[in-house]
């Protein structure tokens, strides 16, 4: 995807990673520590990439007027655009790369997985993950637990519509917020 994007004359995919984080938050503003875990990006990788955003205009920092100690990252209208004009070649870098590559099932099998991985960073066991349900933003799969999939292939025309979904949900419009699954109970 760096190449992808680095081809288009694009923005680097850690400004990306970076600013769709931002572009998701409230008030498009995050603490740097927030920021880093969030782009899952070291304290000092995170200070730098901010750096370079604020040089090029794309987000700046802002003091926390409650505590001195730490600062904010805030997206700026260049830093928005630029993440739109870099979704279409992000989108499609993933289309190319993984889904294209991926029966509908294949998709919403490995959706219901990374979910469970985030659901486990947040404190819940691979046991108790509640199954990922609803449709994917990144995919336009419509998800469903795995284990009712698992004997049952798509009929031609069921496997069609769904990446006819993907592909329309993969459209040229403003890149997805920051897709989370469902939670654990």
């Amino acid at each position: 995807m760096e190449a992808d994007l680095r081809a288009a004359g694009q923005v680097p995919l850690s400004w990306y990673d970076v600013l769709l984080e931002l572009n998701a938050a409230p008030d498009r503003k995050l603490r740097m520590s927030e920021l880093g875990h969030r782009a899952v990006l070291s304290r000092t990788r995170v200070s730098r990439v901010v750096d370079e955003l604020a040089a090029a205009g794309l987000a700046e920092r802002q003091p926390d007027q409650a505590d001195g100690r730490s600062s904010f990252a805030v997206l700026t209208d260049q830093g928005r655009d630029a993440l739109r004009r870099a979704w279409p070649v992000y989108r499609e870098a993933i289309r190319r790369h993984l889904t294209a590559r991926l029966s509908a099932d294949q998709c919403r099998e490995l959706a219901a997985l990374l979910g469970q991985v985030i659901a486990g960073r947040r404190g819940g066991r691979a046991g108790q993950v509640r199954p990922v349900t609803g449709t994917h933003p990144a995919s336009g799969i419509s998800l469903r637990p795995v284990n009712q999939a698992a004997g049952r292939g798509p009929s031609p025309s069921s496997h069609e519509q769904a990446r006819k979904t993907r592909d329309e949900h993969l459209g040229d419009g403003d890149p997805p917020t920051r897709w989370r699954p469902a939670s654990p109970r």
